[in-house]
């Protein structure tokens, strides 16, 4: 695959992330210290970001490197988004006693989704 068709796939999957959190080019371009032309730039694809700006795209956007760098598929359920990959590490790095309490919250959640979509139905 050639540079430029990366920087257009980058550039399309910022676009589409962008639209999806319900953000402006001018908001998005704010929340990452850099000017809305280079945003735009960026989603059509005449430049690709630095590493760091994509560090900061997976963070505001919440999607993973891999999605944004067209390794994976969006909507796939192998990827996971960055504050999804957040929430694995703290799990790796609790403890017990923790990990009681995240199952505790979890199907407190899981039982407020059932109720919402019996209410639905």
């Amino acid at each position: 695959m050639a540079n430029n068709e990366i920087s257009i796939i980058i550039g399309k999957r910022i676009a589409n992330a962008r639209k999806q959190k319900g953000l402006q080019q001018k908001e998005l371009a704010e929340a990452l210290g850099i000017k809305q032309n280079r945003l735009s730039n960026w989603e059509v694809g005449v430049t690709p970001p630095r590493a760091d700006q994509i560090v900061s795209l997976t963070k505001i956007l919440d999607i993973s490197s891999d999605y944004l760098l067209g390794i994976t598929a969006g909507g796939s359920d192998v990827e996971l988004s960055y504050s999804k990959q957040q929430l694995i590490e703290h799990i790796k790095a609790a403890d017990a006693s923790e990990v009681d309490k995240i199952n505790q919250i979890l199907n407190i959640v899981t039982a407020e989704q059932t109720q919402k979509k019996d209410a639905l139905a």
